[in-house]
């Protein structure tokens, strides 16, 4: 296409959304989509056996608009990964870009994210995610310590990320043949080292976790675009929010983390010893906050969490994670399974109550300062 006398490309893009009972959000990011200032564009649905009316509205959208297409899997996959691999093996674009159905974008939110991907040529590129709730701006990266006008590799974001999930995989534009390849690889990944053979699409709460970091391992360049912004709603019913087993997936994720990194080369250096503080940090959490909340899980519940934590721990090595982590912390791991549980879970009841003391005595503190300094 000629602009301004010169050529300009418009590489189709190809939306892809994941959807399963959501028939009250599909006109919304349809009229998203279809309000874009970037003309060349396809929209993707992949219904993952909805029981409401999803796929039957997406369907009469379908039959108004050739750019819209549907399909349906033949069984419910529990997880929004399989649907992103079909959604892309379906697209015709030479980019895609997967959105969650309850979300939206600004309208130039798609030639903003290929502009930027044009003029860098990354692989991955990043939007500013805005939260529906509070209408607050989220920053996916700190934004004083990157700057969003560079261009960065993906190990470069792997090692800002480890502490913090920064972002989702959701919202991105993506190479298509890049992004299809990451996402195998995903459907590929499992956990062998000292326990049971688990796949990374049975650990579906904290899937974008691990799949993020994944597409940043195999990313040569990122490039953020500052101006294209994602619209996400934020579930306050979520089961990260509530006492559920399945918050405790968060552990198999870090795992699969750790996998990944060992599969593309990385088992030693400065990256791999934040992961190890991560992993300790993280398992010693979990181990205490099970014992806590045991009463409010449900037998089921307590059992499932318990089985996650027991093969987080067999995978959890303590002496490779020895120069990493403090001695207390490598005693605790070493004093045996059950023991580090309640060891932690006590240790969190010390520092509340040394939180609390602190809160008491703080202020007749300060108050008594003042009266000396007064006096004087």
């Amino acid at each position: 296409m000629i602009e301004n006398g010169r050529e300009v490309r418009h590489p189709l893009v190809s939306v892809i959304v994941p959807a399963y009972n959501v028939a009250e959000y599909v006109k919304t990011i349809y009229n998203s989509v279809l309000a874009q200032t970037y003309p060349d564009w396809e929209l993707v649905f992949v219904d993952d056996c909805s029981t409401d009316q999803t796929a039957a509205v997406v369907q009469d959208i379908a039959d108004c608009d050739p750019r819209v297409r549907l399909y349906k899997t033949e069984h419910n996959s529990g997880t929004p990964l399989r649907p992103r691999v079909k959604g892309a093996e379906m697209a015709e674009g030479e980019y895609v870009c997967p959105i969650d159905a309850d979300d939206d974008v600004s309208a130039d939110f798609i030639r903003e994210l290929i502009d930027r991907a044009l003029e860098t040529g990354a692989e991955i590129t990043l939007p500013i995610m805005r939260n529906c709730r509070s209408g607050e701006e989220v920053e996916i990266f700190d934004s004083e310590a990157l700057d969003k006008g560079s261009v960065y590799t993906g190990w470069d974001l792997v090692a800002h990320t480890l502490y913090e999930w920064r972002f989702g995989m959701n919202g991105g534009l993506y190479e298509k043949e890049f992004y299809k390849k990451c996402l195998n690889y995903l459907l590929g990944l499992r956990l062998t080292v000292k326990a049971p053979v688990v796949a990374l699409t049975e650990s579906l709460m904290f899937i974008d976790e691990a799949g993020s970091r994944v597409l940043l391992m195999d990313a040569e360049k990122v490039a953020f675009a500052a101006k294209a912004v994602y619209n996400y709603r934020y579930n306050p019913d979520s089961v990260v929010e509530i006492k559920s087993a399945r918050s405790f997936n968060i552990l198999d994720s870090n795992m699969f983390i750790r996998q990944a990194l060992l599969d593309h080369g990385c088992s030693e250096g400065p990256l791999w010893r934040r992961l190890q503080l991560h992993l300790s940090a993280c398992l010693a959490d979990k181990m205490a906050k099970y014992v806590e909340n045991y009463s409010k899980l449900s037998a089921h519940d307590r059992r499932e969490a318990l089985e996650t934590l027991k093969r987080a721990y067999r995978n959890y090595d303590p002496a490779e994670a020895a120069p990493a982590i403090s001695k207390i912390f490598y005693v605790i791991f070493r004093s045996g399974f059950y023991s580090a549980v309640m060891l932690f879970y006590l240790r969190n009841c010390l520092k509340f109550r040394l939180q609390c003391f602190k809160a008491v005595f703080k202020r007749p503190l300060g108050r008594a300062c003042q009266r000396l300094l007064s006096a004087r």
